[in-house]
C-alpha cells in the first residue's frame, strides 16, 4: 500500500514538472510571436516583395485571408498586408527597403528586442506616410545607417521608444526625409555614436532642431549633418564643444540656408563657412530670445 501511494506520489510531481515545463514552453514561444500590418496602394497589380527578409514570415494574411505566397513574388491587387513570425527577429536589415508602394506600416506587435542592425530598414519608401513605433524596441541595435533615407513622404515621426545607447552608427539616419517638418529626439542617448554624417542632409522642410541632449563625445564623422537644410535656421546644441572642431573640418553645412543660426552654450561669436554659412553664437542668451518663435511652430505643428 505505501509503494503504490509511493508510486503516486512520484507520478502526481512529474506530472506536475511535465505542466510547469509545458506552460514554460509555451511563455518562451509567446514572446517570440511578432506580427507587422503594411498598407499598399490599392489599385493596380502590385507586387508583395516581402521575400528579400533576413527571417521569412511564418505567416501571411492579405486582406484578412491568410496566403501561401511566403517567401514568394506574387502579383495581387491588396490593401492590406499582415506578416507573422514565430521566431526571434536578429535583423531587420533592408527589411523594407526600396517597396515604394508601401503607405502606412504598423509595427506596434513588432518584437524587435534581438534585433542589433536596422540599416536601410525604410530606405527609399518614397510613398510611406506613417509609421506606427509603439512599443518598437530598439535597445540592442548598434547599427542604424539611412534607416529612414528616402522616405520623401513622412511628415512626422514619434521615436520617443528609441533607445539609442548602443548605437554607433546614425550616418544618413533622416537623409531625404524632405517632408518632415519637426524632429522631437530629446531621448537619443548618441553618446557611443560614431558616424552621424548626413544625418539630416537634404531634410529641406526642417526649421529648428534641439540637439542639447546630443553628446558628441564619440563621434568621429558628421560631415554634411546638416547639408542642403534650406529652411532650417535654427539648431540648439548646448555643451556641443567637440561639435565645433569638426564643422571647421567638414562639409558640414553645405548649401544650407544663410540663416542657419548654431548655438553653443558659453562660446564667443565665431564665423564658419564651409561652402555654406552659419553663425555659432552663445546660446545661453540668444537661444532664449528665438524659444518663443520656435514655440509657436511647433504648437501649430501639433495642432494642425
Amino acid at each position: 500500500m505505501k509503494a503504490t501511494i509511493k508510486n503516486l506520489m512520484l507520478i502526481i510531481i512529474q506530472l506536475l514538472f511535465l505542466i510547469k515545463t509545458i506552460a514554460t514552453f509555451k511563455i518562451i514561444g509567446s514572446n517570440n510571436n511578432s506580427e507587422i500590418t503594411l498598407l499598399l496602394r490599392g489599385s493596380g497589380e502590385q507586387s508583395v516583395l516581402y521575400n528579400g527578409f533576413y527571417h521569412l514570415p511564418d505567416e501571411v494574411y492579405i486582406n484578412g485571408t491568410k496566403s501561401n505566397f511566403i517567401g514568394g513574388r506574387p502579383k495581387v491587387k491588396l490593401n492590406i498586408i499582415t506578416l507573422k513570425w514565430n521566431k526571434e527577429i536578429t535583423s531587420c536589415e533592408q527589411m523594407f527597403m526600396n517597396r515604394n508602394n508601401i503607405i502606412e506600416i504598423d509595427l506596434s506587435k513588432f518584437n524587435s528586442s534581438l534585433v542589433s542592425s536596422m540599416n536601410y530598414m525604410f530606405l527609399d519608401c518614397s510613398s510611406l506616410k506613417s509609421i506606427n513605433l509603439t512599443n518598437f524596441d530598439t535597445s540592442q541595435v548598434t547599427t542604424s545607417c539611412s534607416m529612414f533615407n528616402g522616405c520623401t513622404s513622412l511628415t512626422s515621426l514619434d521615436l520617443s521608444s528609441f533607445n539609442t545607447s548602443k548605437n554607433r552608427n546614425m550616418g544618413h539616419f533622416f537623409n531625404k526625409c524632405s517632408s518632415l517638418t519637426f524632429l522631437n529626439l530629446s531621448n537619443f542617448d548618441i553618446s557611443k555614436v560614431e558616424h552621424m554624417d548626413n544625418m539630416f542632409k537634404e531634410c529641406i522642410s526642417l526649421i529648428s532642431l534641439d540637439l542639447s541632449n546630443f553628446n558628441f563625445g564619440s563621434i568621429n564623422n558628421i560631415g554634411g549633418m546638416f547639408s542642403s537644410c534650406y529652411k532650417l535656421e535654427y539648431v540648439n546644441l548646448n555643451n556641443s564643444q567637440k561639435f565645433l572642431q569638426y564643422a571647421k573640418d567638414s562639409n558640414l553645412f553645405q548649401e544650407s540656408s544663410e540663416n542657419l543660426v548654431i548655438c553653443i552654450q558659453s562660446v564667443d561669436n565665431t564665423n564658419i563657412n564651409n561652402e555654406g554659412s552659419c553663425r555659432v553664437i552663445d546660446c545661453s542668451d540668444n537661444w532664449r530670445k528665438n524659444q518663443k518663435k520656435i514655440k509657436i511652430f511647433e504648437f501649430i505643428f501639433i495642432h494642425l
